[in-house]
């Protein structure tokens, strides 16, 4: 399987853009007192700056990939030959996934895997040095959603080269890709849909002229390509994310460990706890906000379960709502499906005049149901 690095992870075009000014960064530590001692990185060489960034970038996408499949699958040997100096940057991975406070028993055997191969490889040295910033940096930690993969679009999807992602269109390959790739319904589903258009120009490109001269100068036509079962194949897979999901770091997850890195400092390591539970809703309606609102919401809620449910929570915030928790949102309407609801309330990309109408559609409702107190 080729999984192209741009449909998981986004190259950081600027060395800035990893911290490494923020002195209260563990990054800040790793650009200033472990990377310009080793030889790998040739500090004194022109170039040093971005062979400095090419490093981070490949620790990142190293720790995104390795980090999303949880299979038997040798992710480290993959990963080994995409980047640009191993001797560095398989340390920085141990580096980062060791600063991951929940990190549980499969990062811990990630762990000592990668440690493995580090010292099967001769890369000792690069080691020792950066256990020692591991211990110098014992209480700093960093959340698990630093390494969400990319989220997927279809400008994205449009740059892969799926002729070889695939294996040429193979059915088994194809599924394989959309397994390890896509990380909820609305991803599944567009990438379902590039796969079918691309493989739809392939076999277009390959009839477009089928003539050719064989070895004995006569004209002859190739047996032009069919590739309705592909297309078949599509169809029937595109909305059954749910039937072949893999058992990978998925977004709510990472969303759990960032609420409990943000606004639960003052656990201790090792603790288990659970989600911090979360307000009510209705504790997030505004002051002045007219009784009649809620009644107006539910009812535009009812049903309502993923984009459709964003967008009307999104024209809401500032009007009548302050920006609420998700949970509270899914807890307070039970039609709303956390994966698709999150993504696309979290997204916002909804258009000012869509949310405008829903908002003068409430106002309107609200007009109706006490003219004397409109919001």
């Amino acid at each position: 399987m080729d999984l192209q690095r741009e449909l998981i992870y986004e190259d950081r075009k600027r060395i800035e853009e990893f911290s490494v000014d923020d002195m209260s960064s563990i990054n800040y530590l790793l650009y200033e007192d472990w990377l310009p001692t080793l030889t790998d990185l040739q500090p004194t060489e022109s170039g040093y700056l971005q062979r400095t960034l090419k490093a981070f970038n490949d620790a990142y996408y190293i720790c995104t990939l390795i980090l999303m499949h949880k299979t038997n699958e040798d992710f480290l040997s993959y990963a080994y030959k995409r980047c640009s100096i191993p001797s560095i940057v398989f340390p920085m991975a141990y580096f980062y996934i060791s600063k991951i406070r929940e990190k549980g028993r499969y990062l811990s055997r990630l762990q000592k895997t990668i440690k493995t191969a580090i010292y099967e490889k001769g890369w000792s040295d690069n080691f020792e040095t950066i256990q020692s910033l591991i211990e110098k940096t014992s209480e700093n930690f960093i959340p698990l959603s630093v390494f969400i993969p990319r989220t997927i679009t279809s400008e994205i999807l449009d740059s892969i080269k799926w002729y070889k992602v695939t294996g040429s269109y193979k059915k088994e390959d194809t599924l394989k890709i959309l397994k390890y790739v896509a990380k909820n319904q609305t991803e599944w589903e567009i990438m379902v849909d590039a796969i079918k258009n691309a493989a739809k120009e392939y076999e277009d490109e390959y009839n477009r002229d089928l003539d050719y001269v064989d070895d004995l100068g006569n004209w002859c036509k190739d047996r032009p390509l069919c590739m309705k079962s592909f297309y078949s194949f599509c169809d029937e897979i595109r909305n059954q994310y749910d039937n072949y999901r893999m058992p990978v770091m998925s977004i709510e997850q990472n969303e759990e460990v960032r609420i409990l890195s943000e606004e639960d400092n003052i656990l201790d390591q090792g603790t288990k706890v659970g989600r911090p539970k979360a307000k009510p809703f209705r504790e997030f309606i505004m002051r002045g906000t007219p009784d009649c609102f809620m009644q107006i919401l539910s009812e535009m809620m009812n049903g309502k379960t993923g984009i459709d449910a964003a967008r009307i929570i999104c024209a809401c915030k500032g009007h009548w709502i302050q920006e609420p928790q998700i949970k509270s949102v899914i807890d307070e309407f039970p039609s709303v499906k956390k994966t698709s609801f999150t993504n696309a309330f979290k997204d916002n990309k909804f258009p000012d005049e869509e949310l405008a109408s829903i908002r003068a559609e409430i106002e309107e409702k609200i007009e109706q149901i006490n003219p004397h107190n409109n919001a």
